[in-house]
C-alpha cells in the first residue's frame, strides 16, 4: 500500500494540478481583506492594499503588519474555494485513469482494498499538502512587501503580540512565530477534509467537473446554514441558544480553520472522525462492489 501511495504522490509531483493548486491559493490569499476604512466604509484586500498604501501609511497600523496579513490570508476566498482546490492537486489524475480504464493495469498487481484505500489516503493528503504549501509560499511573499511587526513602535508591538496571544497562548513561551507553525498545521487539516467529498464522488462519477463542483456547493449550503443558525441562536439577546451556537460551529466547514483556538474543538475533532469513516466505508463500498476492474 505504501508503495501505490509513493508512486500516486509521483504522479501527482510531475503533473500541472499541484502547481494549479498551489497557485491558485497563493491568489485567493491575496484576496482575502486586512483593512476597513471607517470614514470611507471601504474593506482593503491585500493586493489592494499594496496598490493603495505606501509603507509610511502602513506602519500607522498594525492591520499591515506581515504576521499580521500572514495569518488573515486563510480566509475569505480561499474558504469559499476550498473544495476546488485542495481537489484540484489528484482529482484530476484519478478521473482521468476512471475513463481511460487503465485502473486494472495497476488492480491486477494489488489488492482492490489496498488500492483505493491507497486513492482514499493519497488524495487527503495531496489536498493538505498542496494548500498548505501554497499557503506558506503566500507567507513569503507577503513578509517581503509588509513591514515586520517588529518595526512598529515598542508599544504597539507589545500590544499587538498581548491581543495575538488570547487566541495563541503559545506565543507567550514560543514568539509569533508559533502561531504561524499553528496556522500552517490548521491549514493542512482543512485541505486534507476538504478533499474527502470529491475523493468519495470519484466512487460514482469519473467526471472531474461534476466531482469537484458538488463539493464547492455543498460546502456553500453548509456554511450559508450554519450563518443562519448563528443569526437564529443571537436573535434573543436576553436568551442566547448556546446548545444551537455549538452545533453550528462543530458542523461549520470552517471551524478546522479556528480548530486550535475555539473551545469546543473536542466536539470537532470527533465530529470529523465519525465523517472520515463514514466516507470511507461508503468510499470502500461503491468501489469493492464493482466487477469490472476497469471500471
Amino acid at each position: 500500500m505504501f508503495r501505490i501511495i509513493k508512486t500516486e504522490f509521483y504522479k501527482i509531483v510531475t503533473g500541472y494540478g499541484l502547481y494549479l493548486c498551489v497557485l491558485f491559493t497563493v491568489i485567493l490569499c491575496f484576496g482575502t481583506g486586512i483593512h476597513s476604512d471607517m470614514i470611507n466604509n471601504n474593506e482593503y484586500s491585500i493586493i489592494r492594499s499594496l496598490t493603495s498604501f505606501d509603507r509610511e501609511y502602513m506602519l500607522s497600523s498594525t492591520d499591515f503588519s506581515s504576521i499580521n496579513v500572514a495569518l488573515k490570508g486563510a480566509g475569505s476566498w480561499l474558504t469559499m474555494f476550498i473544495p476546488i482546490i485542495s481537489a484540484f492537486a489528484f482529482i484530476p489524475l484519478v478521473c482521468d485513469e476512471g475513463e481511460s480504464k487503465s485502473i486494472r493495469n495497476a488492480l491486477f498487481r494489488t489488492s482492490k482494498v489496498k488500492f483505493y484505500l491507497s486513492k482514499f489516503i493519497t488524495a487527503i493528503l495531496s489536498g493538505g499538502f498542496a494548500v498548505m504549501i501554497g499557503y506558506m509560499l503566500f507567507n513569503g511573499i507577503v513578509f517581503i512587501l509588509f513591514p515586520n511587526i517588529k518595526e512598529y513602535p515598542p508599544e504597539t508591538y507589545e500590544t499587538y503580540k498581548k491581543t495575538l496571544s488570547l487566541s495563541y497562548p503559545s506565543i507567550a513561551d514560543y514568539g509569533l512565530t508559533s502561531a504561524l507553525l499553528i496556522q500552517y498545521v490548521e491549514v493542512f487539516i482543512y485541505g486534507a477534509l476538504a478533499a474527502i467529498p470529491s475523493i468519495v464522488l470519484t466512487a460514482i462519477s469519473k467526471n472531474k467537473y461534476i466531482v469537484m463542483c458538488i463539493p464547492f456547493f455543498i460546502k456553500y449550503a453548509l456554511t450559508q446554514t450554519c450563518a443562519k443558525m448563528l443569526a437564529q441562536a443571537y436573535s434573543n439577546s436576553d436568551s442566547i441558544n448556546e446548545g444551537l451556537i455549538k452545533f453550528s460551529n462543530t458542523i461549520n466547514p470552517d471551524s478546522v480553520l479556528n480548530i486550535f483556538k475555539i473551545a469546543n474543538r473536542k466536539l470537532i475533532v470527533i465530529y470529523y472522525i465519525v465523517i472520515i469513516v463514514i466516507a470511507l466505508t461508503f468510499y470502500l463500498f461503491i468501489q469493492l462492489r464493482r466487477f469490472d476492474c476497469g471500471e
